[in-house]
């Protein structure tokens, strides 16, 4: 008792000789709490201003309408600005930056975009490549577009008179195409088209479909297509690409049944050593490949791969579009397969 209270006395006769000293130093404590408070809300509004001032929408490029401004999506900062995916980020940029140290890889590119979630990141992903039979896609989205004025174009027959067989300068190869001398309905090409890549249902497509109308549909995406004459080949990229994907999820540029027939379709294509290769067999990805060869003196003096699509991760599908130019076809396609492992791997992570 007589400790207790000893220590009690001097406790009191401490406060009472410093009391003012106790009550600078509770005043300045409370002023630093302040202050760092004030400092920090003021960084995360200057953060959160410059993220929304990077969200913007993503209007139809058309002039057509006089009334409406169709939205095709919205653009959003990359999903690093909001403290998210910095690990996935970071391992595609050492992927990259990896490949690229090896000569034979002149260009690599990713584009990334969480579709439940609306957060996107890339490794650049604004350079751009031929696109080659990645423009199979919007081909399709155009037909399908004019379809819902002119339901009967689906069903027009074409014959196949044949002349020079496009496929033959594949080196991806589809294991059906059309057959000269037989007939196709529109809808019958396209699936060759989508799903076995089929070069010669293209010609015939492309070939009759009226100029106005694929025009109109490149302008609303606000895509200028090259002359086919002495322009560059590499016109796009895969952020730019990524957009047809988006607007087939969403389903904000087709109907919805449109938007669900050429998914269905995308999901169906025979290639598989790309994208497909990275992920578990029982996961579905609607997807798109393109192969294009720089050709010099009849020799095939660089290749560009890409693949393109959405991996339909259970309750989190994510978007993922790889573009690749080097000197050899098999390790562009190891390339693409590693990294949609990595980018699988990352989502299994995010959404254990």
């Amino acid at each position: 008792m007589f400790e207790q209270s000893f220590v009690y006395n001097m406790f009191m006769e401490f406060l009472k000789q410093n009391k003012k000293i106790i009550v600078y130093c509770v005043v300045l404590f409370g002023l630093g709490i302040s202050l760092g408070t004030i400092i920090t809300g003021n960084n995360l509004r200057k953060k959160n201003n410059l993220i929304a001032a990077q969200t913007k929408p993503v209007h139809s490029s058309s002039v057509d309408y006089k009334f409406i401004n169709p939205l095709l999506g919205y653009d959003t900062a990359k999903a690093t600005e909001f403290g998210e995916y910095q690990d996935l980020q970071d391992k595609l940029q050492k992927k990259v930056d990896s490949e690229l140290s090896n000569s034979a890889i002149t260009k690599f590119s990713v584009y990334f975009r969480d579709l439940s979630r609306g957060r996107w990141l890339g490794v650049n992903e604004d350079e751009q490549f031929s696109p080659a039979s990645l423009l199979k896609v919007p081909l399709m989205m155009a037909y399908y577009r004019v379809s819902e004025s002119n339901p009967d174009i689906l069903n027009k027959s074409i014959k196949f008179v044949g002349g020079s067989d496009i496929n033959s300068i594949e080196t991806i190869k589809g294991s059906q195409h059309i057959q000269v001398g037989t007939s196709y309905t529109v809808d019958e090409l396209i699936n060759y088209m989508i799903i076995y890549s089929d070069n010669d249902a293209l010609a015939l497509l492309y070939n009759n479909i009226d100029p106005k109308d694929l025009t109109k549909f490149y302008n609303d995406f606000g895509i200028l297509l090259p002359d086919v004459e002495g322009s560059p080949q590499d016109f796009i990229s895969p952020k730019t690409y990524g957009l047809f994907f988006r607007v087939l999820y969403g389903a904000t540029y087709l109907n919805r049944l449109d938007s669900e027939k050429a998914l269905e379709l995308l999901a169906k294509v025979e290639y598989t050593n790309g994208l497909v290769a990275g992920i578990p067999i029982n996961v579905d990805t609607a997807h798109k490949f393109g192969e294009y060869g720089s050709v010099v003196g009849g020799q095939i003096v660089s290749r560009e791969l890409h693949d393109c699509g959405i991996v339909f991760y259970p309750n989190h599908p994510y978007l993922l579009c790889v573009m690749t130019k080097g000197a050899d076809l098999n390790n562009l396609q190891r390339i693409i397969k590693e990294t949609s492992q990595i980018v699988y791997d990352a989502m299994k992570k995010t959404y254990k």
